[in-house]
């Protein structure tokens, strides 16, 4: 309620960075040790942060090409939504590479309704 969600997208991207400058590790190491602080950072599995203490790791793993097919059916009630959908993914490589990753692919569908 009074506290803070700080998202970190691309961590990977930072985190050599953040290794070389004490200032931030200390400012991320008092973010993640608050209790009135959530964190999510969002990373390649590549990026190292020793600095921190437990950090609790999540592995997503995105769906496969049927997957995708079968999440879309299931969400919308309507087979003509979820074949505008498809259509649309097909028709465009970075969109269909996007839907790959979960999260994506449900934001996908607050566009097409």
């Amino acid at each position: 309620m009074n506290g803070l969600l700080l998202l970190l997208d691309g961590f990977d991207e930072v985190a050599n960075e953040i290794q070389n400058n004490t200032n931030l590790q200390s400012w991320l190491q008092h973010c993640t040790s608050n209790e009135n602080y959530s964190i999510i950072m969002t990373s390649r599995p590549n990026a190292m942060c020793p600095y921190l203490n437990n950090p609790r790791m999540l592995n997503v793993i995105g769906f496969q090409s049927q997957d995708i097919q079968n999440y879309i059916r299931a969400y919308f009630k309507n087979n003509n939504e979820s074949n505008v959908l498809m259509k649309k993914l097909n028709n465009n490589r970075s969109l269909k590479l996007l839907s790959h990753t979960p999260l994506y692919l449900r934001l996908f569908f607050i566009f097409i309704k």
